[in-house]
């Protein structure tokens, strides 16, 4: 089983989750959610762009990242 994120952060770093995921949050300046992307939630949107609902979306990039990655 593949560690979270956070987790890996901790085991890297030695910190306890929570310094580990202030640390990191702090280093890149943010982010909207506050928090790192479960797989559940990247998994929800495939299957949303599974579905029937959005069959006639053809070509279009998804982040899921909580705002984590800056865009400008």
């Amino acid at each position: 089983m593949d560690l979270e994120l956070t987790d890996k952060i901790v085991v890297v770093t030695g910190a306890d989750a929570d310094t580990a995921r202030e640390k990191i949050v702090a280093g890149i300046g943010g982010f909207a959610t506050g928090r790192f992307t479960t797989p559940e939630e990247v998994a929800t949107l495939i299957v949303l762009l599974a579905s029937e609902r959005l069959g006639n979306v053809t070509g279009a990039n998804y982040v899921v990242d909580g705002g984590l990655l800056k865009t400008f």
